[in-house]
């Protein structure tokens, strides 16, 4: 569910990539390729997916970075998968290929195999062997495929059952390589939908100081990466607040040029200030899973569910269920006046940038909180509790879905609750 399908924009496309990459592969090794300590290395996993082999948008954003490539300084290496089919000639979908963008030059520096991209051992490979051949003072991970929200995770390797790296995998990818290397992240950017939410954030805050990502739903253009590489390699000392910020606002300035800003919401996050969050939030869960024993409560928490800005609509399956966390806060405002302060205090302190379409009531970070999919209660629930996120929140999840689904304590309709379901194109 990476990027909303934009199928138009894909016409205008690739009769100048699949020349440049064609005429212009070079093989190298690592070691010969490799240069002094940079201040960056950006490793860029480009999960394609049926994105690339439907719509060919990892190719276009491939495009866009090799306008720019590395430099001195900041060095940009990628390693390539997941899809059954590449517009780009030189990438193999039988094998996972790992490369140097130059500009104007997509060097090749190994083939690794025949790897799932929905494996944390595959990710957590790539970036230890990408911060060891590219020693840098600062490390950026960028993680392009699908994203599915706080239930299914992130990139669907369709090579491999559309596996997705779920977030205790992501959680282990990121530990693996903190443990291998004992060096923390800068930042992490997703060009992957529904990526900032606070189940996502509490797995990896450990090891990255900042995010960069999407509550909603991605246009299909993705990130700026013209922009952003541009942007960095001028200015190399940028801490991962002000290159998360970069990136935002390109993503935002070409959502705009596209004429597809009217829904998107991208935040930058300090990630030493989760906690708090997550705190607040186990506060306020344990009163939850009481109250919604109530008729009364029950009642008020259905309304603040069902009146909270929510993320990533879609018919069937597909519909992540994920709502804004500051705005759930908001809601639930009169009910439990202290801990929602505290929740929004939180969120505030934490979200250090955020671009939103100007209507949207998106603070930053969102979170699961199923209320329409009916049919997919009992799928959903049970692989959010792999997660083991908060275990008071579950408890209250087990409850309210129960009570929907046996129409306990309603006084609404079957229509109300099946919220407008609006599928994106």
């Amino acid at each position: 569910m990476k990027k909303t399908y934009r199928i138009l924009l894909i016409l205008m496309f690739l009769i100048g990539v699949c020349s440049l990459v064609e005429d212009n592969v070079i093989k190298v090794s690592a070691d010969t390729n490799k240069v002094n300590k940079a201040k960056y290395t950006v490793m860029v996993y480009l999960d394609g997916s049926s994105l690339e082999s439907d719509f060919e948008l990892a190719s276009e954003d491939l495009k866009e970075m090799l306008k720019i490539g590395s430099s001195e300084e900041v060095n940009i290496v990628m390693e390539t998968g997941g899809a059954k089919k590449w517009h780009t000639p030189a990438i193999n979908p039988e094998t996972n290929q790992r490369w140097i963008i130059q500009k104007d030059s997509l060097q090749l520096i190994e083939d690794v195999g025949f790897k799932n991209m929905g494996e944390s051992s595959t990710l957590s490979d790539f970036m230890v062997w990408g911060m060891e051949k590219y020693p840098a003072e600062k490390y950026a991970v960028i993680l392009w495929g699908h994203g599915s929200g706080s239930v299914y995770g992130y990139g669907h390797d369709e090579r491999f059952g559309l596996d997705p790296l779920t977030l205790p995998e992501l959680e282990k990818t990121f530990k693996d390589t903190y443990e291998k290397t004992r060096k923390k992240l800068e930042i992490v950017a997703f060009d992957a939908c529904l990526v900032t939410n606070l189940e996502t954030l509490s797995y990896i805050n450990k090891y990255a100081n900042y995010i960069v990502g999407s509550e909603d739903m991605v246009p299909g253009h993705g990130l700026n990466y013209i922009y952003t590489f541009e942007k960095l390699l001028n200015k190399p000392n940028m801490n991962g607040a002000e290159l998360g910020r970069i990136i935002a606002d390109g993503f935002y300035k070409q959502a705009i040029e596209n004429e597809e800003d009217d829904d998107i919401a991208m935040s930058v996050i300090d990630l030493s200030k989760v906690k708090p969050i997550t705190k607040a939030f186990d506060d306020i869960a344990r009163l939850l899973k009481v109250d919604v024993l109530n008729d009364d409560k029950f009642q008020s928490i259905l309304t603040a569910r069902r009146n909270v800005e929510e993320y990533g609509k879609m018919d069937g399956p597909e519909d992540s269920e994920m709502v804004d966390l500051g705005d759930l806060a908001k809601q639930m405002y009169s009910q439990y006046p202290f801990y929602s302060r505290r929740i929004m205090s939180a969120v505030d302190q934490a979200v250090v940038y955020n671009v939103k379409s100007p209507w949207k009531k998106a603070t930053g970070i969102c979170l699961f909180f199923p209320l329409g999919d009916r049919e997919r209660f009992d799928e959903k629930l049970n692989l959010y509790k792999n997660n083991n996120f908060s275990k008071d929140y579950y408890d209250f999840l087990e409850i309210f879905i129960a009570n929907l689904k046996n129409n306990q304590f309603m006084n609404v309709s079957n229509e109300s609750l099946n919220t407008n379901i609006v599928k994106k194109f």
